[in-house]
């Protein structure tokens, strides 16, 4: 997530709290504060300078129901309340690490990684399903990864902003379109129903697509076509575009990925029991380096090398090595 520092056209302090970096946010702000009370660093949020009656609204609802959550896979709400304008605000725990959009961006995961990411964004849903919130924006930007002492990814959800519950009442007359097109279901798209948990689910399966192919399996250069594609097409062969991945996984992907939201798993918690019940191909999986992987790990043992010369020597036995397997 990208920070820049908080600046003199935004106001330096809200309802106690000193403002010391924008961290990043969509329809919302967020940013790095500090509490003047305590000195207590958190992560603050407030709808953008200049959003309208809606998007308080809609703001003061995603804060009512994160509120309702207490799991270590949601980020956790540390308080909430409205500034001198009475603008609405909420403070989160400060979390160290990455969303995993940067992850993602920086280098590929592995498809056992892929899978335990997936697996704990599912806890954090079947936690909230459970108490009736649907997330509605669910997607890589939204899943952070917190910093690991031993590196294993430890995941959590962000970001209810848009979530929606039953008991809540809407903020718009009608049904509300609102997500992440790219990552929205069909029937979210088409609109007319309220969604429920397995739009939720068709969102996790785009994710996990997006993690194991490294390419989105919808998103074409505009809009138009994208939402074509969202409510035409089928989704490509994951094992087509990665051999490696085994074949639950793909057939799994398959099903949340149903334009049918009938022939989707029916929760969050199925999607957990399918995803522990895949059988690896540990052969399959030591033979998976890609190309990118085989260049970057070449790279790091030319690196280690340095000192050997001539260097051209060491890229040549690490070749040979290679081919060797």
């Amino acid at each position: 997530m990208t920070a820049t520092r908080a600046t003199d056209d935004e106001a330096q302090e809200v309802a106690g709290y000193a403002l010391v970096r924008r961290l990043g946010g969509g329809m919302d702000d967020v940013f790095e504060a500090v509490e003047r009370a305590t000195g207590a660093r958190v992560a603050l949020k407030l709808p953008r300078a200049g959003s309208d009656g809606v998007a308080w609204a809609r703001f003061e609802r995603g804060v009512r129901l994160a509120r309702r959550l207490d799991h270590p896979r949601v980020v956790r709400v540390l308080a909430a309340g409205h500034d001198d304008g009475r603008r609405p605000w909420m403070t989160m725990e400060l979390l160290a690490g990455e969303t995993l959009e940067a992850r993602m961006r920086r280098e590929a995961l592995s498809p056992r990684e892929a899978v335990a990411v997936a697996r704990q964004v599912c806890e954090a849903l079947d936690h909230a399903h459970a108490r009736g919130v649907i997330h509605r924006d669910v997607k890589p930007h939204n899943v952070w990864l917190r910093a690991s002492p031993d590196g294993a990814l430890d995941a959590c959800l962000l970001d209810f902003g848009v979530a929606r519950a039953p008991d809540e009442v809407a903020v718009t007359d009608g049904p509300e379109a609102v997500g992440t097109v790219a990552y929205m279901a069909p029937e979210q798209v088409r609109g007319g129903a309220e969604p429920d948990v397995r739009c939720d689910l068709w969102s996790l399966g785009v994710t996990l697509d997006e993690c194991l192919a490294g390419r989105h399996p919808f998103r074409e250069a505009n809009l138009a076509a994208t939402l074509y594609a969202l409510l035409t097409r089928e989704p490509p062969d994951l094992r087509a575009r990665r051999a490696d991945v085994p074949t639950g996984i793909a057939e799994l992907v398959r099903a949340l990925l149903a334009r049918d939201a009938s022939a989707r798993p029916e929760s969050a918690r199925e999607v957990i029991t399918r995803l522990d019940a895949i059988e690896w191909d540990h052969a399959a999986e030591r033979e998976s380096v890609t190309g990118l992987e085989r260049d970057r790990w070449l790279g790091a043992v030319a690196e280690a090398c340095d000192h050997a010369e001539p260097r051209a020597e060491v890229w040549e036995v690490v070749r040979r090595a290679l081919a060797a397997e």
